[in-house]
C-alpha cells in the first residue's frame, strides 16, 4: 500500500527570539495554492497545534481559490506543550495514519 502523505509547515520563515509560538513576529506563509495545484489528491489536511491552524487560517485560507481541504487540529508535538500526555497525543494523532489508510 502506499502512502501519500506531505509533512510542511505552514510558515516558510518568520522571526522568533526563542522557540515558543508567542514570539513569532514577521510570518510568511508557504505558498499552499501552489502546492494544491501540483497536488490536487491531497483531500485531508492536519495542523500540528493551534498556532499552525491560526497562521493557516489568517494567511493561507484567504488566498485560496476554492475550498481547502478538511482540516483538523492535532495537539502539537511541541515538548512545550505538556498539559497532554504521550499517549494522549498518539492516539490523537493517530487520525493521520487512518486518513492515509483510506485515502
Amino acid at each position: 500500500m502506499q502512502c501519500k502523505i506531505a509533512v510542511w509547515d505552514v510558515l516558510a520563515g518568520c522571526q522568533r527570539c526563542g522557540s515558543l509560538d508567542r514570539a513569532i513576529r514577521a510570518p510568511r506563509a508557504n505558498d499552499f495554492a501552489r502546492f494544491y495545484r501540483a497536488h490536487p489528491e491531497v483531500d485531508a489536511l492536519f495542523w500540528n497545534g493551534a498556532a499552525a491552524q491560526r497562521y493557516y487560517q489568517k494567511l493561507v485560507a484567504p488566498k485560496l481559490r476554492g475550498a481547502p481541504p478538511a482540516g483538523r487540529r492535532l495537539p502539537s508535538t511541541s515538548p512545550a506543550y505538556a498539559s497532554r500526555s504521550l499517549a494522549d497525543k498518539t492516539a490523537q494523532w493517530r487520525a493521520v495514519k487512518n486518513a492515509a489508510a483510506t485515502g
